[in-house]
């Protein structure tokens, strides 16, 4: 077989092989930061000269996200010079020399430098995390991304920053308005908000997405209502307090003088005579 130059060309062969399935869900994974224990299993013994250097060109991306020098250092010793993934060789050895000798080796390749450059660039986890779980919905992984979701949400609302709380109201309706689009029924989703807000911020959290939907969805106003309902029978939270409960309030009885105003039937008009002078 010809030297393999993108793992995705393996899944358009007509006889695609478990094998190549799992080095392309691997490479997935580790790409974006995220673990896939059983894929990394398959394809650890693979041997075949045409893959074995994607298979550890995998397994150095994953260590360089551990921070696992040793590792990487493994993984890149095992990339034959004349595989196409060697080209990348010359970036974890680079992150090598900075990581262990606080060197950085000139790169003179342009694409490189680049891109060894957005590896080093300060970011902070969360970021990096909130990519992983948008990815793994995307991918239908719907457990991984619960758990990073209900993580990120818990690290939001309880950082020391006062702003903590807004922070993850405002990740958490991002989400769920994306989870909208992908026709997931948001209630569902009830139980993880309140677990990482608490049960106020919770519901306001929910709450607040519906409002955002329902300008462009107005099926959804009698959930909104009764999310509000929630929100209000609730305990007073961190974000959720009296002010926002007001608002909260105030927003439902637009909602209802709305459908009052739609559902009260119009009277004829007495046609109008005109006093001639």
């Amino acid at each position: 077989m010809n030297p393999i130059v993108d793992p995705y060309i393996l899944l358009e062969h007509p006889k695609s092989q478990s094998k190549h399935w799992a080095l392309v869900d691997a490479f997935d994974s580790v790409t974006n930061g995220m673990d896939n224990p059983e894929a990394l299993e398959q394809i650890r013994y693979l041997d075949e000269p045409e893959l074995v250097g994607w298979k550890w060109l995998i397994f150095a991306i994953k260590a360089l996200y551990e921070g696992d020098a040793k590792q990487v250092e493994t993984a890149v010793s095992q990339i034959e010079d004349t595989s196409p993934p060697a080209v990348l060789k010359a970036l974890f050895i680079n992150w090598l020399s900075g990581h262990n000798q606080g060197n950085v080796i000139k790169i003179d390749e342009e694409e490189l430098r680049a891109l060894y450059n957005k590896l080093r660039l300060p970011q902070h986890p969360l970021i990096n995390r909130a990519e992983q779980t948008e990815e793994a919905l995307q991918q239908g992984l719907l457990p991984l991304f619960e758990q990073y979701f209900e993580r990120i949400l818990f690290e939001l609302y309880n950082s020391s920053s006062t702003d903590g709380p807004a922070l993850a109201i405002r990740y958490g309706v991002h989400i769920l308005c994306i989870l909208h689009e992908g026709e997931y029924r948001l209630e569902d989703f009830l139980p993880l908000l309140i677990r990482s807000l608490g049960e106020a911020d919770g519901c306001c959290c929910l709450a607040l997405a519906f409002i955002k939907l329902q300008e462009h969805n107005p099926a959804l106003q009698e959930r909104t209502c009764q999310i509000i309902d929630a929100c209000l029978a609730a305990e007073y939270g961190n974000f959720a307090d009296s002010d926002m409960k007001k608002t909260l309030g105030l927003i439902k009885r637009g909602f209802s003088h709305s459908e009052r105003s739609m559902q009260k039937p119009r009277q004829p008009r007495e046609p109008v005579q005109m006093e001639l002078f």
